[in-house]
């Protein structure tokens, strides 16, 4: 037996909606028009300024779709009459949210891949990640994901029927037979199998990237303690006296020598352990949002697995009420996950920055 009556349950739904979750949704959409518009200001030219760009747009699909979910919430319980069925409309912009977030997963994982690599083998992988490439693999994300949802379009839809509850025609959902069948495929492979696979690249080269940074860190603190060494040792050198000059010519030889030395072994190694400051903001950037994903996403798994344990868990089951509640503490993962990323790169991105309070603090003023 259920827990948690009917109506508690329209009771949370609509306080969640009213207070949380729907104004959350409607910053989300904010802050990711507000990264759009940054990010084309900016200029998209490279494979992180591809893959930023790519996950705004999906973002702003999922936090689109949900926020509509809210909004359609709310109406509902004012008992406002509309020729949709509310379970139709929800059951449509339900799965529209869960396709955009499962493609904006693949994108954080090969982003996140992508910087990893060029942290762990510069050298190998400086140049593999061309703007082109970078493209091709943004647009293959999206195709491979919304190819996953085929069977899921093609076993549901939208129909016309009488309901006699409001006596007229409304719009329902229709599922067809093997239904059971496609729902199981959804939660295995897409919901179980890409999520695991995204959440475990994300995990992984997350720990690179911060292991990158510290060991840059510190070979750069190494580095700047012998510059200064260097320097101290070119100033004595000065004050040698004229009597002494064939013994310091000797001595400044040998110096020279050595310094040239290791020099050429500090440019080798500078190009294996070192990172210039962009590229350190970029990692910082990355690391920022990979973290964000993981706690988020983490979440997700647990209430994914859940449900995949009890059969009774699931709409229109025994235990529907809590599943509603459940999936609404959901979305509020999924929409911080998807709205978070404005602060991130306004905190880390300079650029990102400047651009911003140029275009939105100049409107504020203008306005």
């Amino acid at each position: 037996m259920s827990t948690i009556s009917d109506e508690v349950r329209e009771q949370i739904e609509l306080y969640m909606s009213v207070l949380i979750t729907g104004p959350l949704a409607l910053l989300g959409i904010a802050a990711n028009l507000i990264n759009f518009v940054t990010f084309l200001k900016q200029g998209v030219k490279d494979c992180v300024s591809v893959c930023l760009l790519a996950l705004t747009i999906s973002d702003f699909g999922s936090v689109l779709n949900g926020g509509s979910m809210q909004i359609f919430n709310i109406i509902k319980h004012l008992d406002i009459d509309s020729i949709i069925d509310p379970f139709a409309f929800m059951f449509i912009m339900a799965y529209g949210c869960i396709l955009c977030y499962d493609i904006s997963q693949g994108i954080i994982a090969f982003v996140t891949l992508e910087r990893c690599l060029c942290v762990a083998m510069p050298l190998k992988f400086k140049d593999l990640f061309t703007f082109r490439r970078s493209l091709f693999v943004v647009i293959f994300l999206y195709a491979f994901t919304i190819a996953a949802y085929v069977p899921h379009f093609v076993t549901s839809g939208l129909h016309w029927r009488h309901d006699p509850v409001t006596n007229s025609s409304r719009i329902f959902v229709w599922l067809s037979d093997n239904r059971f069948e496609i729902d199981h495929y959804l939660n295995t492979f897409i919901h179980v199998v890409m999520t695991a696979s995204y959440q475990f690249v994300v995990l992984i080269s997350t720990q690179v990237m911060v292991i990158g940074l510290k060991r840059s860190s510190k070979f750069r603190k190494r580095k700047e303690t012998a510059d200064k060494a260097t320097g101290n040792c070119n100033t004595a050198q000065v004050t040698y006296k004229r009597g002494d000059h064939s013994m310091k010519d000797h001595q400044a030889n040998s110096q020279d020598i050595k310094q040239i030395e290791a020099h050429q072994m500090t440019d080798t190694q500078t190009k294996d352990s070192s990172l210039t400051l962009q590229n350190r903001r970029v990692i910082k950037t990355v690391s920022a949002l990979a973290v964000i994903f993981l706690v988020c996403n983490a979440i997700r798994m647990v209430v994914i697995y859940t449900y995949m344990s009890n059969p009774e868990l699931g709409f229109f089951k025994r235990y529907h009420n809590e599943v509603v509640v459940v999936n609404l503490f959901l979305f509020l993962s999924q929409a911080i996950n998807s709205s978070a990323n404005t602060l991130v790169y306004y905190h880390f991105n300079p650029s990102f920055r400047n651009i911003f309070r140029s275009v939105f603090c100049k409107c504020g003023k203008n306005g």
